[in-house]
């Protein structure tokens, strides 16, 4: 028997099939074995694998209890970190330098290797309009052209001329007032337009009665058939929409909008319906105090919407740039930011008529700060990789950086303005386009997310945008 009593092992029970072994402080494990007393092997924890993620570390205390969703758990979250180490993605080869062995149905040339480096032959051939003093010239010239485009689209008539595609003589429900004394004088009247182009495509999203019917999804004109009184054929009904109906008409063309005459000519009536340059009107068997009549005379001059020729400008514009002159990616990048701007502000989506200078000024400012973040976040790490490339990178940047320009133009041939059950179901083509639209966002969101998977940033986007929803909807 020892003689210090403290050299015996203290046996702690852990558990019905398992006990730990707490040595004393004075004596090692050797030291008992040679003093005689049995020696029990310690039950050691099994050590978490440090190349886990510590979001997996973290559910090794469910391993136990809960053993097949822990498996399932671990394989998503290690799926969602992506290979270790992340995988670069490569830097992207010219398609037009073309360099292939011929398929073996060409006899002839499969002994010898093709080559076509058009990329390459462009860059040389036009390495001398390279130049940034070039691209200087050409920015103060665009800048003058532009100049003389808006003034010629707002700057030449009246602003009081100009009405939107909505614009009535007789205002919606009870706008008007009692016996519509706030939309007087109804007939004796004339006034001289301008109308936008386009106006075909501006509909109703809410149902209007008119008569015994109910309206939606088209240009509200009500009337422009022969009324039945000789003095005043194609009359409309006061409500109509004056530029849909100077189309319907015939005044001004859709596609480049155009001056007229409007006349009031009081109370009128029947209303019937007809079709005509594409829009049918809508009929109203009895009268109207307010109708009206459209002529082509008129004294304004320079009435030709000019959107279709600033579109132009603004493509070939992008793509001298583009191909010729090739600044510097970073100003290569602005060169589209502020061409795009001035273009929506001006042209394809003005929030006026004409639209305010300074306040295009002053959204322009926080434009080009948010157009600052998506640069550093993501455009500073793709467009320099292109530099080697001008025709591909024209191709990829410019054919998809105008439809997003012209993003309100694009989907106003979509049926679809709201994802509201009953729009859908009454507009045709509706559930189609919704389909189609579905099937190819989730097909750029599975791509993206296997792209952003594999260089392991999914982990990180995924919290990001948890904690951005639930900042939301606090």
């Amino acid at each position: 028997m020892p003689s210090d009593i403290n050299a015996i092992p203290e046996l702690i029970p852990m558990s019905s099939s398992s006990t730990r072994l707490a040595s004393s402080p004075s004596q090692s494990e050797t030291s008992s074995k040679k003093d005689g007393f049995p020696q029990l092997e310690a039950a050691v924890e099994e050590p978490v694998p440090t190349g886990l993620p510590c979001h997996i570390r973290a559910l090794k205390g469910a391993e136990h209890r809960y053993p097949r969703a822990y498996q399932r758990v671990s394989r998503l979250l290690l799926y969602a970190r992506g290979p270790s180490p992340p995988r670069l993605l490569d830097p992207p080869i010219p398609f037009l330098d073309l360099d292939f062995i011929p398929p073996k149905f060409l006899h002839g040339l499969r002994s010898r290797r093709v080559t076509l480096p058009i990329e390459s032959w462009f860059l040389k051939k036009t390495r001398l309009l390279a130049r940034s003093w070039l691209m200087l010239l050409f920015g103060a010239a665009y800048i003058i052209a532009l100049a003389f485009l808006v003034r010629a689209q707002w700057f030449t008539i009246p602003a009081e001329s100009f009405v939107g595609c909505t614009s009535t003589y007789w205002g919606k429900d009870d706008a008007c007032g009692l016996n519509g004394e706030a939309c007087a004088p109804f007939d004796n009247s004339t006034f001289d337009f301008r109308c936008p182009a386009q106006c075909s495509s501006v509909i109703l999203l809410n149902p209007r009665t008119v008569g015994a019917e109910q309206v939606d999804f088209i240009p509200l004109v009500v009337g422009g058939g022969n009324s039945g009184n000789a003095s005043f054929p194609g009359s409309y009904r006061g409500d109509s929409f004056l530029c849909a109906a100077a189309v319907h008409a015939g005044i001004i063309d859709d596609s480049r909008g155009g001056c007229g005459r409007v006349t009031l000519v009081g109370t009128q009536g029947p209303f019937q319906s007809v079709t005509a340059n594409g829009i049918t009107s809508v009929g109203f068997p009895s009268f109207f105090p307010l109708s009206l009549r459209l002529s082509h005379t008129n004294a304004l001059h320079s009435c030709t919407d000019l959107r279709n020729d600033a579109l132009a400008f603004n493509i070939l514009c992008c793509c001298l740039i583009f191909f010729l002159f090739r600044p510097k990616p970073l100003v290569l990048y602005w060169c589209l930011v502020c061409i795009g701007y001035w273009h929506v502000i001006f042209f394809s989506q003005p929030a006026g008529a004409p639209p305010a200078i300074s306040d295009a000024f002053g959204t322009f400012l926080p434009t080009l700060f948010i157009c600052h973040a998506f640069w550093e976040v993501a455009f500073r790490h793709v467009l320099p990789h292109f530099s080697k490339m001008p025709l591909e990178r024209a191709v990829w940047y410019i054919g998809g950086f105008w439809p997003g320009v012209l993003l309100n133009i694009i989907t106003d041939k979509i049926p679809i303005d709201r994802l509201v059950a009953s729009d859908i179901s009454q507009r045709p083509g509706a559930v189609v386009s919704l389909i189609i639209i579905v099937v190819v966002l989730v097909g750029i969101i599975i791509n993206q997310l296997r792209v952003i998977r594999k260089t392991g940033w999914l982990s990180y986007y995924v919290k990001a945008y948890i904690i951005t929803g639930l900042i939301i909807l606090v």
